[in-house]
């Protein structure tokens, strides 16, 4: 049973037909004011590369792999011709994806008590990817490994809101209204192409407590680097509830959950604001989709 904080939620909060939950608090003048951010100029891609049959990336167990094949026509004057590309991907198996609100749902309602009826094979009319349309706001970097003084954080280690308060303030930096919040553990380079399956098997990320945070200073996103964002296996310890963070955050408050990021050369410049730009594919009635973020210093 979760503490009855947890109970608190965003259903209704922007109305009974809203479907884009926390990004609502992204105004215009939070816009403006991450626009403001860029000082240098220097842009930096977060996605992971998208690699035929995964071919030693990231592959979610049970979920198949992109299929990308190029088309070419040769042999014109002067060896004139040209190329183009099929590509089928499982839109959470990019592997830099982005959920969307009506990716999860409990006792068959979707985000801000929209009915599972609206779940089809031809996708949802209610909470799809394509109700996202474009992010641009302040991004900030929790480089929590560094943080906490190491290489990567371990398999199951659970980062509470009080680490994600005090890494904050490590690093000189405050929560604002409207931020997207991405979390580098670097578990990512623990990722095995031989044993690809490990890294799906478990690993670190925010647990329950992180979401009074995110509530406090009204946050609009989280992401990380790793696969399910909360520590996994789950600190419920409950064989129901397995995803209890996703509940909380995508499913009671409609945020939004960027998975399986390239925190990398952010952290490495030690580069933790940002202006930050997620244009998801307009998939009508999506369920997620593939993301390259673009973060601008």
């Amino acid at each position: 049973m979760y503490p009855s904080y947890y109970d608190k939620g965003n259903w209704g909060r922007w109305g009974k037909d809203d479907e884009r939950g926390t990004l609502n608090l992204i105004t215009p003048d939070v816009v403006k004011k991450a626009a403001g951010l860029v000082k240098t100029g220097k842009v930096y891609t977060l996605g992971l590369p998208i690699r035929h049959n995964a071919n030693g990336g990231p592959n979610f167990p049970g979920r198949v792999p992109p299929t990308h094949v190029a088309m070419y026509v040769k042999g014109g004057p002067d060896g004139f011709g040209g190329g183009d590309d099929y590509l089928a991907i499982n839109t959470h198996n990019a592997p830099s994806h982005m959920d969307a609100l009506g990716h999860f749902f409990m006792a068959d309602r979707l985000y801000n008590n929209h009915s599972t009826d609206a779940l089809t094979s031809a996708g949802t009319e209610k909470c799809g990817i394509d109700k996202v349309g474009a992010i641009v706001t302040r991004g900030i970097l929790l480089d929590i490994a560094r943080y906490k003084g190491v290489d990567h954080l371990k398999f199951g280690e659970v980062i509470s809101g009080d680490d994600l308060v005090k890494c904050a303030e490590w690093q000189g930096l405050k929560f604002e209204v409207g931020d997207a919040v991405l979390i580098r553990t670097n578990y990512l380079s623990q990722f095995d192409p031989l044993k690809p399956e490990h890294y799906f098997d478990g690993c670190p990320g925010i647990g329950l407590s992180t979401v009074e945070v995110f509530d406090k200073n009204g946050t609009a996103a989280v992401g990380a680097d790793t696969a399910y964002i909360e520590a996994h296996p789950s600190e419920a310890n409950d064989p129901v509830k397995v995803v209890p963070v996703h509940e909380q955050l995508l499913w009671k408050r409609g945020m939004q959950l960027l998975e399986i990021l390239d925190l990398e050369p952010l952290a490495n410049d030690k580069v933790y604001e940002f202006m930050l730009v997620v244009n998801p594919l307009r998939i009508q009635g999506g369920l997620g989709s593939p993301i390259n973020p673009v973060a601008i210093a």
